[in-house]
């Protein structure tokens, strides 16, 4: 599950005034191409490394449900993701231990 952060106005937009030619990603600051998703009312900015706290959810508190979003994950990532498999490459929990998610 790849997450970053939801907004209403599309920074792409925002930087060329035109959705013409847009490549639907963002480059951070470290060079890494940052996808963005659009719908009618928001835009979703996601991170390149995948969210994964199934090894750490007793660290995890005051949660009494959850919800897992699949953006690009194929057949056999979906079924790793939903059996608590480990993703292979990068993973990221910044987010989720500086309170943002």
């Amino acid at each position: 599950m790849k997450r970053a952060a939801v907004t209403r106005n599309c920074p792409i937009l925002n930087e060329k005034g035109s959705c013409e030619g847009c490549t639907r990603t963002l480059t951070d600051r470290t060079g890494r191409q940052l996808p963005v998703v659009c719908n009618k009312d928001s835009k979703e900015i996601l991170n390149t490394d995948i969210l994964y706290m199934q090894d750490r959810l007793d660290e995890m508190k005051n949660i009494s449900c959850g919800l897992v979003i699949l953006h690009d994950e194929d057949a056999q990532q979906t079924l790793d993701a939903l059996s608590g498999i480990k993703p292979r490459g990068n993973i990221t929990r910044g987010l989720y231990y500086r309170g943002i998610l």
